[in-house]
């Protein structure tokens, strides 16, 4: 899993528009697919995280610095040939304190491994996050009502997840493609605030980076596009905070037929 520029840029707008901080966990450990200078133009371009400008003094305190300066702050190399910001000195510089990860396996490093089919993560992960990130996980594990179940647990009351899934044109990328109607569903009838929910086109030649156009996505909004319709690949974007009410094993009904069902 891996985050280009453009995503990294909607999860700080998405970061900036709901005062994210404090601690994150990653489902699945994020490959930042850019490096220091990018990370920096990036910050003052987006206006976050407390990045100088003009020459300014930085801010000895500033979280970037204890990330820099742990035992690996920098993680492969970005597709322009520099070294690749790690996962930590991303999250950092937005403006998380504490950042960790599970993953299946420790190939990656992750901070806890668990299989996310089954049904008990809080056994090995002992406490509740801000935000919880699936950055391209969810298409990947067989046993989704599990992997929503993760997601209540892992999420504090009040916290968020953050989804970043790819939708069309992802073909045997894994298990499933992801229709932006399931998480819109789900987190509906479980009693999610849906506070993001849009779908961003991507250039099919991946070797672009960025999108070329998007849209709010709202139930059913999508009709036109049932049976095809749009050529690009894309990328789905759900922001959603957990309240004292959500929970998480309601099962919906598809909303596009609750309004077939409502017109009939």
């Amino acid at each position: 899993m891996g985050v280009p520029l453009s995503l990294a840029s909607q999860f700080i707008r998405a970061a900036k528009s709901h005062a994210w901080a404090g601690r994150i966990i990653q489902l699945g450990r994020q490959d930042i697919q850019f490096g220091w200078n990018a990370l920096i133009s990036l910050l003052q371009n987006e206006n976050h995280g407390g990045i100088p400008v003009n020459g300014e003094a930085w801010p000895e305190d500033h979280l970037i610095w204890k990330a820099m300066k742990s035992p690996e702050p920098y993680r492969g190399v970005a597709p322009d040939g520099a070294p690749a910001v790690s996962d930590n000195v991303f999250f950092s510089a937005v403006g998380f304190h504490t950042v960790h990860s599970v993953d299946v396996s420790d190939f990656e490093g992750a901070t806890y491994c668990y299989d996310f089919n089954e049904s008990a993560v809080r056994t090995v992960v002992p406490e509740a996050y801000d935000v919880v990130y699936d950055g391209g996980t969810v298409e990947h594990v067989f046993h989704t009502p599990n992997f929503f179940k993760l997601i209540f647990d892992l999420t504090a009351v009040g916290g968020c997840v953050i989804h970043h899934t790819p939708g069309n044109n992802y073909f045997n990328h894994g298990f499933y493609q992801i229709s932006p109607t399931l998480f819109y569903d789900y987190y509906t009838a479980n009693g999610w605030e849906i506070l993001d929910a849009n779908v961003y086109f991507q250039n099919l030649d991946l070797k672009v980076d960025g999108f070329h156009a998007g849209m709010r996505y709202q139930g059913d909004s999508m009709r036109s596009m049932l049976v095809g319709g749009e050529g690009s690949r894309s990328v789905l974007e759900f922001v959603c905070r957990k309240t004292a009410a959500s929970t998480w094993d309601k099962i919906p009904l598809q909303g596009h037929y609750q309004v077939k069902h409502a017109e009939a």
